[in-house]
């Protein structure tokens, strides 16, 4: 007779319950979408919060690096030379 496995000890044992019990209440994850024309997309919160936190963090770490420019490393020669041919 096969033996059944424990699932209570396994890893992610709370996460999948939680998963199971949320899908079967129809708590599960609400997408948000959007068409235009026949083509879906769907994206649910998460998906929002990351691109607004990313939107957030990026002037934060551009004012950092242009307030701290003395401390960082100086342009490689490949980094020079890239500088040169773009015209920057």
């Amino acid at each position: 007779m096969a033996r059944s496995r424990n699932l209570a000890a396994t890893p992610g044992a709370a996460e999948r319950l939680l998963l199971v019990l949320t899908a079967a209440a129809g708590l599960a994850a609400v997408d948000l979408n959007m068409s235009r024309t026949d083509d879906w997309i769907a994206f649910n919160a998460a998906d929002v919060f990351v691109l607004v936190g990313v939107l957030l963090l990026m002037p934060a770490l551009m004012s950092v690096a242009i307030h701290h420019r003395d401390r960082l490393r100086p342009p490689s020669r490949l980094e020079r030379r890239l500088h040169r041919w773009l015209g920057l």
